[in-house]
C-alpha cells in the first residue's frame, strides 16, 4: 500500500513539474573556422611560419647544390680511376679516392635527411603551439562572452563531423556571434608599420610602381 502511495506521488510530481522547453535555451554560435582565420594573431603566426619556411628552403638548396656538386666530382673520380693509359698503382690510388668521396657523399646524403626530418617536426610542432595557443585565447573571449550574455551554450558553425558534413544542420536564428568576437580580438592589433617611402624615378617625381603584388593564402582545415 505504502508502495503504491509513493509511486502515485512520484507521477504526480513528474506531471506537475514545468518541462524544460528548446525555447528557454540561450544558445549561441561561433564561425570558429572564420574567427580563427581573419584574426591578426593567426595572420602574424602564418607570416612566421612562411618566413621560417622561407629559411629552411635557402638552407635546404644549398645543402642540395653541395650533395650535386659532391656527386659530380665523384663521377669525375670514377671516370679518372677507369683510365686505361695510367699505372695499375695509379689506378688504385684514384680509386681509392673515388671510394672516399662516395662514403662523404653518402653520409652528406644521411645528414641531409635527418636534418629534412628534424626541421619537418620543428615546422609542424610551432605550427601546433601557436595554433593551440590561438584558440585557447579565441576560446577564453568566447567563454567570456557566453557568461556576459547569459548564453548556456555556444556552438560552432562551422564544425563538421567524419563525413565533412556540417554539424548544425539548422539554425533556427541562434545569435551569431563571430562578427563582434572577431571584432574585439582585432582590437588588440597592433598599429599598421608606416610604409617605406616610395623610391622615385631619375627625375624625382614619379613614385615608381611595383612590378607585381604577391599573392598568398591557403586554406587550413580545422
Amino acid at each position: 500500500m505504502k508502495l503504491r502511495f509513493a509511486a502515485a506521488a512520484l507521477a504526480a510530481l513528474a506531471l506537475s513539474a514545468t518541462p524544460l522547453r528548446a525555447a528557454d535555451l540561450k544558445l549561441a554560435t561561433v564561425n570558429l573556422k572564420k574567427t580563427f582565420d581573419d584574426y591578426w594573431k593567426t595572420k602574424q603566426a602564418d607570416k612566421i611560419l612562411k618566413e621560417d619556411g622561407e629559411a629552411l628552403q635557402t638552407r635546404y638548396n644549398g645543402m642540395m647544390e653541395d650533395l650535386k656538386k659532391s656527386a659530380d666530382e665523384y663521377r669525375k673520380l670514377l671516370e679518372a680511376a677507369a683510365d686505361t693509359a695510367i699505372s695499375e698503382t695509379e689506378r688504385a690510388k684514384r680509386k681509392k679516392t673515388a671510394e672516399d668521396k662516395e662514403r662523404n657523399l653518402k653520409d652528406m646524403d644521411n645528414a641531409l635527411k635527418t636534418w629534412m626530418r628534424s626541421a619537418d617536426a620543428q615546422v609542424q610542432e610551432k605550427k601546433r603551439n601557436l595554433r593551440e595557443k590561438i584558440l585557447t585565447e579565441i576560446r577564453s573571449y568566447i567563454e567570456a562572452r557566453a557568461k556576459a550574455g547569459g548564453f548556456i551554450a555556444v556552438l560552432d558553425s562551422s564544425s563538421e563531423s567524419l563525413s565533412n558534413a556540417p554539424i548544425l544542420l539548422y539554425n533556427g536564428g541562434l545569435t551569431d556571434l563571430t562578427d563582434e568576437l572577431l571584432k574585439q580580438l582585432n582590437a588588440t592589433a597592433p598599429p599598421p608599420t608606416p610604409e617605406p617611402p616610395a623610391k622615385t624615378g631619375d627625375l624625382g617625381t614619379k613614385p615608381v610602381e611595383p612590378v607585381a603584388k604577391p599573392i598568398e593564402k591557403k586554406d587550413e582545415k580545422k
